[in-house]
């Protein structure tokens, strides 16, 4: 073979497999909750900029459509809703939760010396609406509400939940404080209804690990790493110098933190594995077990495996399109694909 040929051949196959572009899927997701979730149909929902669910798939770019939620008789209590402000999906994308701003019906007189809050409908339903379910209520507070479905999809967790029944009365009364108040609880039986839980156990909120039920909870950074099922506190840092006790989860059980040794994998159990190169900044973990990542502060993003003992990170592919970004990144779980968001905008890319 001529080398002039054998270079060309090289120069084609470099250009097939170099990969397009990231495609805008939609430009008009919401700029004060930067919520998305991917959905069992391989879509992607979001809040958008009239504070309400829309629906775009990767295959069909820039072709929004309203999730419109079916209530039922859910709301016949209840006045007319509003924007929404929190979204999250189970672990294969069959249900939702989201709260919602609702109003109090008229006639319903609440007395208090206080500011009264708009309540906040917490509920759930299917990926395409059906099957709505008010399981709780909330309030809007500092960084919150933030709720997450447990990894068997059997409950629902997070913080605020009021300590009330989901009806406006018992919402009047909680504020009132003439009513009868429940026990705290953390997480709700989307099934049966039943709350149970310590809410002190996520304290000041909390960052779920999205391959298990532990997160990083606890004060502000967050110092510990709880186990959401069985509200089990499996590690503690009481050191009130050190910065957050996990800042990117990578594994069921770990997550990447920073030490006085640099950047460590610190493990659930205590035990922790030094990185002796540079840091690395993790995106996410794709469905093959390769990782989307950077080691020199998001300037080069690459796509491949880490070898989390020796934080090797050999046979990796440089993804130039994917350059500098700063957000959040989530897979696709039946493609090579991921989407994300650049300010009021919803991206996709298909990688190699």
């Amino acid at each position: 073979m001529h080398i002039e040929h054998g270079l060309y051949l090289l120069f084609v196959i470099i250009s097939i497999s170099r990969a397009a572009d990231p495609v805008m899927l939609a430009d008009s997701l919401n700029t004060y909750c930067y919520d998305f979730v991917v959905i069992d149909t391989g879509e992607i929902v979001f809040i958008d900029n009239e504070g309400y669910l829309s629906i775009v798939s990767p295959t069909n770019p820039m072709h929004i459509r309203k999730l419109e939620i079916q209530w039922g008789n859910e709301l016949d209590e209840w006045g007319n809703t509003g924007n929404l402000i929190n979204l999250s999906a189970n672990s294969d994308g069959s249900m939702i939760c989201f709260t919602q701003f609702v109003n109090v019906p008229d006639g319903l007189n609440i007395e208090s010396e206080f500011y009264i809050p708009v309540p906040l409908l917490v509920a759930v339903c299917r990926s395409d609406g059906s099957d709505a379910d008010i399981i709780g209520l909330s309030v809007h507070v500092g960084g919150g509400p933030h709720f997450d479905f447990t990894s068997d999809s059997r409950y629902v967790f997070g913080d605020p939940f009021l300590e009330c029944l989901s009806s406006p009365e018992a919402y009047a009364g909680y504020i009132s404080h003439e009513g009868e108040r429940l026990e705290e609880f953390l997480m709700v039986n989307i099934e049966t209804g039943e709350r149970c839980g310590n809410p002190w156990i996520i304290s000041d909120g909390y960052y779920l690990n999205p391959y298990s039920d532990l997160a990083a909870a606890g004060c502000y950074p967050p110092n510990t790493i709880v186990d959401i099922t069985s509200q089990e506190v499996l590690l503690e840092d009481t050191c009130n110098d050190h910065p957050t006790v996990i800042d990117t989860w990578v594994l069921p059980d770990a997550g990447l933190a920073g030490s006085d040794e640099g950047q460590v994998l610190r493990y659930s159990s205590g035990t922790e594995t030094v990185n002796p190169g540079l840091a690395l900044k993790v995106y996410c973990m794709i469905p093959d077990g390769r990782y989307l990542f950077s080691m020199d502060g998001r300037d080069t993003v690459m796509l491949g495996p880490i070898n989390w003992d020796t934080f090797e990170t050999s046979g990796s592919l440089k993804i130039p399109e994917l350059a500098g970004l700063y957000c959040t990144i989530k897979p696709l779980s039946d493609s090579n694909g991921v989407v994300f968001r650049n300010a009021n905008s919803l991206y996709y890319f298909e990688l190699p």
